[in-house]
């Protein structure tokens, strides 16, 4: 989850800054590039102090708590081994494809399939 925060950020920051600049003059291109980046680099601030817990902690049915404010829990440095990642889908169960086969066709002999009698008939 973290790893895929970070290549979201990393993306938005050129896309947007290319954006905004495009918008612009081309002596203000500069300036508006500094604004997407320090905007994104206060979000990702805000994302490890707080956004984090209230995204994907027990808390009411609108948000999470603050139980893991600072990423708090997340890394174990004891073990250097991270925590499994909080995701939007606790309790969700993804079913099967009706479209795929439970078990293989089976396999009929030319024979046995002439032998049938066909269904115009």
């Amino acid at each position: 989850m973290l790893v895929s925060t970070l290549l979201v950020i990393m993306m938005a920051i050129p896309g947007l800054a290319l954006f905004y600049g495009g918008l612009v003059r081309s002596k203000n291109m500069l300036s508006v590039l500094m604004q997407v980046f320090v905007t994104f680099s206060m979000i990702t601030v805000l994302w490890v102090v707080y956004g984090y817990s209230l995204a994907f902690t027990e808390g009411n049915s609108f948000i999470g708590g603050l139980d893991r404010l600072f990423l708090k829990g997340v890394f174990d440095p004891a073990t250097g081994a991270f925590a499994m990642a909080a995701t939007f889908s606790k309790g969700v169960v993804i079913p099967r494809s009706s479209s795929s086969p439970s078990r293989p066709p089976s396999r009929r002999s030319p024979a046995a399939s002439s032998s049938a009698p066909s269904p115009s008939a």
